[in-house]
């Protein structure tokens, strides 16, 4: 099932719920939008604030500037793919490399007890999007720890103290993660749709590059209808809500987030 909740969790609360038992898996998501975490000045920060608003602040909107954890249902075009030149939203900004669609997320037991750390060696990380009303599965699924090991830049475990691990020979109460997707913005040859091939680093079809800002800066990506997300863990397949593509906003509104309430959804299974 799937409810709205503000989740929110003291360390003395987490110390408390850690004896419980007989629990099921929950994953409590929250959309945002990530600075590029391939060279993006402001992604680590940025990562730092989703851990401290999922553990201490509810999931709320956490830190502020280009590292800022915002909470959001939405995002344009322009928000919506990354890039290995300088820009931010069609234009050229230093540190800067784009913006990814994003979930944050919040994995536990309903009851607070210790997770099951095995359950997350065949977990996988599922994405998807609509274009011009056709949903497809975008990069298929990825391995959610390759190798077994912790992806230490977007997975971490939280200690019933509410410290942060990164060794799955460690107890968790929880683990947070932060994942999310984009356009390749200037290796596109190809219609940004639902019928590309990658041949190595190329996409080949019959539209225009997409790898100057001017052209990046006009870009609206009209037909795309939402992005999608999901993990499947322990053979059952928790969706995330979609973050949905809109129009850019007029010229006096640019500067401004497409912002939605804070509203983290859970998607719960019981075990027997």
């Amino acid at each position: 099932m799937k409810s709205t909740l503000t989740l929110s969790l003291s360390c003395t609360l987490l110390a408390t719920l850690a004896g419980a038992t007989q629990a099921g898996i929950q994953v409590d998501y929250y959309r945002t939008i990530a600075p590029n975490a391939f060279g993006s000045v402001n992604y680590a920060q940025m990562w730092s604030n989703v851990q401290d608003s999922l553990i201490n602040n509810g999931g709320a909107d956490t830190g502020s500037g280009a590292s800022a954890f915002t909470n959001i249902t939405s995002v344009n075009g322009q928000q919506s793919y990354v890039s290995s030149f300088e820009n931010l939203n069609g234009v050229e900004v230093a540190g800067e490399y784009g913006t990814r669609p994003s979930w944050a997320y919040f994995i536990s037991n309903d009851d607070g007890s210790v997770m099951d750390n095995s359950l997350l060696a065949s977990a996988t990380k599922n994405y998807g999007y609509s274009w011009n009303g056709v949903e497809s599965s975008f990069w298929g699924d990825i391995d959610f720890i390759p190798g077994g090991n912790f992806d230490a830049n977007r997975l971490v475990g939280v200690r019933a103290d509410g410290s942060i691990g990164t060794s799955l020979a460690d107890e968790y109460i929880a683990f947070i993660g932060l994942s999310g997707n984009a356009w390749w913005a200037e290796r596109w040859t190809g219609t940004l749709g639902v019928d590309e091939v990658w041949t190595g680093d190329t996409m080949v079809g019959d539209a225009d590059r997409f790898d100057r800002l001017a052209e990046l800066a006009a870009w609206t990506e009209a037909n795309q209808d939402y992005w999608a997300f999901s993990i499947t863990m322990d053979g059952i397949t928790f969706d995330a809500p979609n973050i949905n593509v809109v129009p850019i906003p007029p010229a006096a509104f640019a500067g401004l987030a497409m912002l939605g309430g804070i509203a983290g959804v859970r998607t719960i299974r019981r075990r027997a």
